[in-house]
């Protein structure tokens, strides 16, 4: 036998170590693909404020120029957000529109992707922070408040 050409212990031994890459590779991309709990929190909580200011404005004609006009008719508590993470708020000045926007993940590096939600489109959309109208309002409060 050639000095090059592998053994077929060594090709089984080589498919071996293959074969256990792929599942691992499977494995954490599946692990990935899958929503966090603190994702599903987050919309959970964003959920209970966007379906308040939905009643306000049904209620009142306009968007609330502050989250805390919410409470207590239409929004009974702060919704539970993960500790380190809040919501941000921001409203025209007419009450005219809204956007709510929150961290999409929560790793050991901060995020600069949001989820953004624009209360008169009733749109929710991924956006880098720069994006953000959010963001870019002059009037932005955190909820729960700092």
């Amino acid at each position: 036998m050639n000095a090059t050409s592998p053994t077929p212990a060594n090709r089984w031994r080589e498919a071996a170590k293959i074969g256990a890459l792929l599942v691992i590779a499977a494995v954490v991309l599946r692990w990935c693909a899958q929503p966090s709990e603190y994702t599903v929190a987050h919309d959970a909580a964003a959920n209970l404020v966007l379906d308040a200011l939905a009643g306000y404005r049904k209620q009142h004609g306009r968007f609330p120029a502050h989250l805390r006009e919410l409470q207590p008719a239409f929004l009974a508590a702060h919704p539970a957000i993960h500790p380190q993470v809040e919501l941000f708020y921001a409203a025209t000045d007419a009450g005219d529109n809204c956007w709510v926007a929150y961290t999409t993940q929560h790793t050991m590096m901060p995020s600069d992707t949001f989820k953004e939600y624009d209360c008169l489109r009733r749109a929710l959309e991924i956006r880098d922070i720069s994006e953000a109208k959010t963001a870019r309002s002059g009037n932005v409060e955190t909820f729960p408040p700092r």
